[in-house]
């Protein structure tokens, strides 16, 4: 759980890029730390899938390391 956590905490940097931007996505690239790369599109569908995937990735990995509930036996 704490490399999701990680992850999470990386993943936040961009959902504050993407929310601040005018495009409302993610550059085709950045400069060192996260600085604005000048001479790369603005926003990029491949970036943002990246990023989706990713997501996806730590949500089916999360739900595979949550303690599962036992069921209820139907007998009485």
């Amino acid at each position: 759980m704490k490399t999701i956590g990680e992850i999470n905490c990386h993943l936040g940097r961009f959902e504050s890029h993407i929310s601040t931007s005018p495009w409302m996505g993610l550059p085709e690239l950045f400069n060192e730390n996260g600085a604005e790369c000048h001479h790369s599109c603005p926003t990029q569908a491949w970036s943002v899938g990246c990023l989706i995937e990713v997501l996806h990735d730590v949500n089916v990995v999360s739900k595979c390391l949550r303690p599962r509930k036992k069921k209820r036996s139907s007998f009485v």
